[in-house]
């Protein structure tokens, strides 16, 4: 499905995944929803050599970075294709969840720069299970503060979608989960990509 839709992918949509590892078991515990992962589109065609590859920025505790060609514990760049490829073969699944709007220009500069900006911090475990457990929110217990020293995966596509303007300023996020990322307004219905 994914060959299929890939040509309506564009910079600033967003990639869902459910993930079937332990770590990934976990988040779907702690938040109770089916979606473990989500990561941003920041180049939607990258030329006549490549073909329509689109490459995401995700935080995330292992993957290759297609910048360093190494594994990276935090932010990094990723081949929707491959990651695509890879999950599919253990069982992931993906869906693509769409702006309802495209970025502007003036969007698409300001995402990219936030982006690169933003590529190598490290991975946040603590701010990922304090975000997840929503039960306590309600007595002031495990919220997180807005902190993006280092991120975890729906607190950097967050972050980024507050950077250009396309989400109220009031949303923490810091303290926003994967299922959290589909509920947002600027989002058409989720898309399944696998």
């Amino acid at each position: 499905m994914y060959k299929e839709i890939r040509e309506k992918i564009k910079v600033g949509d967003v990639i869902v995944s459910s993930g079937v590892g332990l770590f990934a078991q976990a988040i779907k515990t702690v938040t109770r929803s089916d979606y473990t992962h989500v990561s941003i589109v920041i180049n939607a065609d990258l030329g006549e050599g490549l073909g329509k590859r689109i490459m995401v920025v995700e935080s995330t505790t292992s993957g290759l970075d297609v910048k360093l060609e190494k594994v990276v514990r935090g932010v990094q760049m990723s081949w929707l294709s491959r990651q695509i490829e890879i999950g599919t073969v253990i069982g992931e699944r993906f869906w693509l969840l769409p702006l309802k709007q495209p970025l502007s220009e003036t969007q698409i500069v300001k995402l990219k720069s936030y982006l690169d900006g933003s590529h190598l911090k490290k991975y946040d475990y603590h701010q990922l299970l304090a975000a997840g457990i929503d039960i306590f929110d309600k007595f002031g217990l495990f919220v997180n503060r807005p902190d993006l020293v280092s991120v975890f995966c729906s607190e950097l596509v967050t972050a980024a979608l507050l950077h250009i303007d396309v989400l109220p300023p009031n949303i923490n996020p810091s303290e926003q989960t994967p299922h959290d990322v589909t509920l947002f307004p600027c989002f058409s219905p989720l898309i399944p990509l696998s």
